[in-house]
């Protein structure tokens, strides 16, 4: 991100000394569920009203990245945001886009009428979720494809073929049989080429990578909006708030490091 004003955004995110991941790597699966399930209090979008002022903006397949330190895997995870879902959109949505008769789609029709229309990877696996589940997060940009979707850009049906699938705890990009949140954004947006980085000894999406370029325009992708929520309560504060949280986590993690973080950042 040099020469952008997020110079030093997502800069050395190896948080923790290699032993410790060494010695977490083969437990991932045992405490990965338990990190993932642990919930401190309600997430600051969660009222009725922040939710649907979240729903009026969004259009199918649109990316949402979220930050939730209300739970212990969003304080755990180098980042702001520690997550992506991907908005598929109602019945309606998928008619028109010819997919809602899709023999990967036709056996999730309850679940979709019942308001499940987003679908994520989490240390429960691939599986749709509501809007209460979805969106029960502290702060969420939405990222939608700048020239739109087409077959060769979005594809919903890939995504939808995807449930069931166990969560990658290894993040290894190279089983398909199990995958973590960006993977699967990458499945349902085969045409943007998404950032990875090297770390420890994965190659793995970070949501923060993402909305970084995104925000310093050097992605396919572009910010329809940015909603921030505190104990105070919540506003919808767009590119501007995006990057003063982006950029705020990151110098303020310099200053107050995770165990074992290498202080680079100035």
């Amino acid at each position: 991100m040099s020469g952008t004003e997020l110079a030093n955004c997502c800069d050395n995110a190896e948080f923790y000394p290699p032993p410790v991941m060494q010695i977490a790597d083969p437990l991932m699966p045992v405490l990965g569920p338990v990190f993932g399930n642990v919930v401190f209090r309600e997430g600051h979008l969660e009222p009725p009203a922040a939710r649907e002022a979240i729903l009026a903006q969004l259009e199918p397949m649109d990316l949402l990245a979220l930050s939730s330190k209300n739970r212990l895997s969003g304080k755990t995870l180098p980042g702001l945001f520690g997550h992506v879902v991907l908005y598929l959109g109602s019945e309606d949505d998928l008619k028109r886009a010819g997919l809602w008769d899709d023999p990967a789609v036709v056996p999730h029709h309850t679940a979709i009428r019942n308001g499940m229309y987003f679908i994520e990877a989490d240390t429960n696996g691939v599986h749709l979720s509501d809007a209460n589940h979805a969106l029960a997060t502290d702060a969420l940009s939405i990222l939608r494809l700048k020239t739109g979707c087409g077959t060769d850009r979005c594809d919903a049906r890939a995504a939808f073929a995807t449930l069931g699938r166990e969560y990658d705890f290894t993040f290894d990009g190279t089983d398909p049989t199990k995958l973590y949140c960006t993977e699967l954004a990458q499945i349902g947006l085969p045409g943007v080429d998404l950032p990875d980085r090297r770390l420890y000894d994965y190659t793995l999406m970070l949501p923060d990578d993402l909305v970084a370029l995104v925000l310093a325009d050097k992605s396919e992708l572009k910010l329809v909006t940015h909603f921030t929520g505190t104990e105070k309560g919540w506003s919808e504060t767009g590119r501007s708030g995006a990057m003063s949280e982006l950029k705020g986590w990151w110098r303020e993690a310099a200053v107050q490091p995770i165990p074992g973080q290498r202080r680079t950042l100035e």
